[in-house]
């Protein structure tokens, strides 16, 4: 019934842009085309397992750093690059608590979700709901075909952020991204399934070695929740991917079977060449 009231909604009443404000005059991605228009995907060439992107290689390939030391997570990507429209929508959800941005941001996640169905083409796949196709978008590529998770966790706050906030912005674009269809809807969407449970410092002037060290211990997972469970996390921004290691590595030590990782944005452009 919540669905199809969503459905009913959306084609009755005119959304406008978040950022903008400007009217859509149709589905499928939440901005309006000026704003979208400014939005720099993350696109190939980049690294088959980390997701970073390449200023001068030809073809998709390991990064050397994940060749050196590969990370716990079988695969991460980000749909655009943190700047501009995307940061501005980004530090709204956060900071400014307009709810608003998410839909918006989570109908953005459909590129990095095939680009990860064609890094695991052997895997299941599962077919996208009939409201993705009601509302085609150019973003929505091959969700025919997404890859299939037994479960959706977003990456968690620590519990007094949490409370300082109001919300997880990692849970609601999960679950926006679920109730658009971009995420399987027969996925269990489980924000209880891992937690954050020792507050760190600033990450924000930290190495990437700095920042694994920070995080030792934060995170700990339910083996009731997660053990023989395929796992997509899914959160807001990644720079480093330090956090998304110590997630999965939690997820790992409480038996999940593999984890793959989805952003909205990813901080810093292209390397100069694979690292």
């Amino acid at each position: 019934m919540r669905a199809l009231l969503d459905l009913v909604v959306d084609l009755c009443l005119p959304a406008s842009c978040p950022t903008c404000g400007a009217r859509l005059n149709e589905g499928g991605t939440r901005f309006c085309g000026r704003c979208l228009a400014t939005i720099r995907l993350v696109a190939s060439p980049m690294c088959t397992r980390c997701g970073v992107p390449f200023a001068s290689a030809i073809e998709d390939h390991l990064c050397g750093h994940c060749a050196r030391k590969p990370p716990a997570f079988r695969g991460a990507r980000a749909s655009a690059h943190y700047e501009g429209t995307i940061l501005e929508s980004l530090h709204r959800l956060k900071f400014g608590g307009d709810a608003v941005q998410a839909p918006a941001l989570a109908s953005l996640l459909g590129p990095p979700l095939a680009a990860l169905a064609d890094a695991h083409a052997d895997g299941p796949r599962v077919a996208c709901s009939p409201r993705a196709r009601i509302f085609p978008s150019p973003l929505h590529v091959a969700l025919e075909a997404l890859p299939y998770y037994d479960r959706i966790v977003p990456v968690p706050l620590h519990p007094r952020r949490l409370r300082e906030r109001g919300f997880n912005q990692a849970h609601l674009l999960a679950a926006e991204a679920r109730r658009a269809g971009v995420l399987s809807p027969r996925a269990r969407l489980d924000p209880s399934a891992l937690a954050r449970v020792r507050e760190t410092r600033s990450q924000t002037k930290l190495s990437r070695t700095e920042r694994l060290e920070n995080l030792r211990g934060a995170f700990t997972a339910r083996p009731d929740r997660v053990r023989g469970c395929t796992v997509l996390l899914v959160d807001d921004v990644m720079t480093t991917g330090a956090t998304l290691e110590a997630c999965t590595r939690a997820l790992r030590r409480a038996g999940a079977r593999s984890v793959d990782a989805v952003v909205v944005a990813r901080v810093g452009g292209p390397t100069a060449r694979p690292p």
